[in-house]
C-alpha cells in the first residue's frame, strides 16, 4: 500500500472515529484505544500504530515495552490477547477477532 493510499484510508477512519462511526474500524487505531492503560500518551498512541501498520511483531514488542516501563510483566498470551482487542463498541462489550466480553451491568 502507497503511502498516499495509507493517509487517505486514515483520513477516512479518522473521520468515522471523530463522528462516533463505530461500524467501520481501522485494527491498529482500536487496538490502540482498547490499550490506553499502556498507551498513555498521544506519542505512545501514534508509535504504536505506525509499528502495527509496518510489522504486527514489532508493535506487540512495543506494547510489551509499555507495559514494562510503568512495571507491568505480560505473559505471552496477555500480549496476544490485547493484540487483537479491537475496542469497546456502544454496549460496552470488548470486540476481539474471535471473542467478546460485555462490561455492562445488568439491572
Amino acid at each position: 500500500m502507497t503511502v498516499q493510499r495509507l493517509m487517505k484510508l486514515f483520513t477516512s477512519v479518522a473521520k468515522q472515529y471523530m463522528s462516533g462511526e463505530g461500524a467501520i474500524q481501522f485494527a491498529p487505531e482500536a487496538i490502540a484505544r482498547a490499550n490506553a492503560d499502556l498507551l498513555r500518551t498521544a506519542l505512545e498512541h501514534s508509535n504504536f500504530i505506525e509499528r502495527y501498520c509496518l510489522d504486527r511483531k514489532s508493535a506487540a514488542e512495543y506494547l510489551e515495552g509499555r507495559a514494562e516501563k510503568i512495571g507491568i510483566v505480560l505473559a505471552p498470551d496477555e500480549i496476544d490477547h490485547r493484540m487483537r482487542r479491537y475496542g469497546l463498541n456502544p454496549c460496552a462489550e470488548i470486540i476481539g477477532s474471535d471473542f467478546f466480553a460485555t462490561l455492562g451491568k445488568f439491572i
